[in-house]
């Protein structure tokens, strides 16, 4: 009388016990977080001294798959100021480009934006633009760029991936340890260079591991409208890891910068700090 009642249950076990197996096993998770930049650079070049400063947020994600990382980007913004005056404003995501200027803000839709400018927001936002190896502590292997046409260029020029995985080191076993880093000067150009990373004895309001980190990167030169000879930035901050998690939260690096200048209109010097900021991205 039970054995049909047994077989339609042993039926049922096996069609779902390789999915319970899975959901049971799955390395997968996915983490979103927003990376900030708040630069004041002030240059002296001949005669001239100019103030710029920057503001720069690009929220991203990551998904971890077992021994790889992909990276997307949702979205980003960029407000720069030249003497205190206003140059650019403008935010960009899959959907919509929003320009402010002189305190209007005009929209462009995907479907209304040029060709070109369709092709970059097609396949630069919430698709994946890299495939990173990783080790088990979390240490960069291998970076497979995956991303469309539309959105080499902004990998290659502006550096955004360098940027979202600043905040990404390896998380040692050890209490300290260094990671190189990479950080993006912008038109192609990149600053490198060993991090140290210090565990502390505090956490922090959240409960997670708190890291110092500092360090110097050095530059002999490099190239952004002029050339820039004799980079020096230094790095002193802290961010913060969950440990059951396995992921970076948040975090604040404070960046002193100096290089000396070299162009056609005279030779000068740039001098300023730069603010970089991590934060866990709650919104949906």
């Amino acid at each position: 009388m039970n054995k049909p009642l047994f077989l339609g249950l042993n039926a049922l076990f096996l069609l779902t016990f390789p999915a319970i197996c899975s959901a049971q096993t799955s390395t997968e998770s996915k983490t979103k977080h927003k990376f900030s930049i708040a630069a004041d650079i002030k240059l002296k070049l001949g005669t001239q001294n100019v103030q710029v400063q920057d503001f720069t947020s690009i929220w991203y994600q990551n998904t971890q798959k077992k021994s790889e990382v992909e990276v997307l980007v949702r979205q980003f913004g960029v407000r720069s100021l030249v003497n205190g005056s206003e140059k650019v404003n403008m935010s960009m995501s899959g959907k919509v480009i929003k320009s402010t200027q002189s305190g209007s803000t005009t929209e462009t839709p995907l479907a209304k934006a040029p060709p070109a400018q369709q092709a970059l927001m097609t396949d630069t936002f919430d698709k994946t633009l890299t495939k990173i190896s990783v080790d088990e502590e979390g240490k960069e292997l291998k970076r497979n760029i995956v991303a469309g046409k539309g959105a080499i260029g902004i990998i290659k020029n502006g550096g955004i991936i360098n940027n979202v995985r600043f905040f990404h080191p390896r998380f040692s076993k050890t209490k300290s340890w260094t990671s190189k880093r990479v950080y993006s000067l912008g038109n192609g150009q990149s600053i490198s260079g060993d991090l140290k990373y210090e565990k502390q004895a505090e956490k922090d309001a959240a409960g997670n591991t708190v890291v110092k980190v500092s360090g110097v990167m050095t530059k002999e030169s490099a190239q952004s409208g002029v050339t820039m000879k004799n980079l020096k930035y230094v790095f002193a901050g802290s961010q913060s890891y969950d440990e059951a998690r396995k992921v970076w939260t948040t975090g604040k690096i404070s960046v002193k910068l100096t290089c000396d200048l070299v162009s056609q209109n005279g030779n000068g010097k740039a001098t300023g700090s730069i603010v970089l900021t991590l934060n866990e991205d709650k919104t949906k």
